[in-house]
């Protein structure tokens, strides 16, 4: 329990299109709302939106120029990367790999590239990482036929119990680079059928 935590980390920027990208002000531009899914070459999700918060558009820059960058990376299951509960708070125990690191590198350079294309940063809008580093917990409570490195059976029922069952993305045993809601509600589906 809390052992093999994986996650995203989400590396975010704003980004100013040029002039001959962007909607002219006159026309109400949809909020734009792109996702591009994992490949082997770039094996994390990125999506491109208007979630700009606030959306207060920089001195002579109109809102319709104006775009988000979010990339979600997969990081590698370890058994040491773990969640701690103690008496106040969840606390997270985490090291990066070295193709972890390099992974993340490889992200940001892709948004300076973007960035390049695209238009420029905004003004203190250059690629970060979420501050608390991390998005999406899953892992803590995976899913294996093997108690010692499980917590749970494939079928979501707690190891040992008759009447315990989990789901959600604390049962994810592997690395995926898009959003785990939809893999959320599979599970629970799963978990649910398989109540007696």
């Amino acid at each position: 329990l809390g052992q093999y935590l994986h996650f995203h980390p989400l590396l975010m920027s704003q980004v100013v299109l040029a002039k001959e990208l962007g909607a002219p002000e006159e026309i109400a531009d949809p909020s734009p709302r792109l996702y591009l899914p994992p490949s082997a070459s770039h094996p994390w999700h990125a999506m491109i939106l208007r979630d700009i918060s606030p959306v207060r558009s920089p001195q002579g820059v109109h809102e319709n120029r104006l775009i988000e960058l979010q990339f979600f990376a997969p990081v590698e299951v370890r058994r040491e990367n773990r969640m701690i509960l103690d008496s106040s708070e969840p606390r997270f125990d985490v090291t990066l790999t070295k193709n972890d690191e390099d992974l993340l590198k490889r992200m940001v350079a892709d948004q300076h590239e973007l960035a390049k294309l695209l238009g420029h940063f905004r003004d203190q809008c250059a690629p970060c990482f979420l501050p608390s580093g991390m998005s999406h917990p899953m892992g803590t409570c995976r899913i294996g036929e093997d108690p010692a490195s499980s917590v749970a059976d494939t079928k979501g029922r707690v190891h040992s119990f008759h009447n315990l069952f989990l789901a959600g993305a604390s049962l994810i045993p592997f690395p995926i680079a898009v959003n785990p809601t939809l893999t959320c509600a599979a599970i629970a589906l799963e978990t649910a059928a398989n109540i007696e």
